[in-house]
């Protein structure tokens, strides 16, 4: 699902850059810390309560396809509260 998505850094040819995932995925903090090694490490996350992945839910297309759209939906969120938060903060101060 994000392995060699457009989100993937591995599917953008970059010069210089060493193949493989790391530091500069964007999606790496939100694989938990004992995954980060193996294959597809986005493929770890965590997406819903039961901590279901993309790796336990490739099988079912639907069933992935839905997690993944409620934990972008999730993520969106929670980023767009924070930014109003943030800004929120940065008014204050100023």
């Amino acid at each position: 699902m994000f392995s060699q998505s457009l989100v993937c850094i591995e599917h953008w040819l970059i010069p210089e850059r060493k193949a493989g995932c790391g530091g500069d995925c964007i999606l790496m903090d939100w694989v938990p810390a004992e995954f980060r090694q193996p294959e597809s490490p986005c493929h770890f996350i965590p997406l819903n309560g039961a901590g279901e992945t993309v790796k336990a839910l490739e099988a079912d297309q639907d069933r992935l396809e839905t997690a993944v759209k409620n934990w972008l939906r999730a993520n969106i969120e929670r980023l767009n509260q924070e930014n109003e938060t943030d800004a929120a903060s940065a008014e204050v101060i100023y």
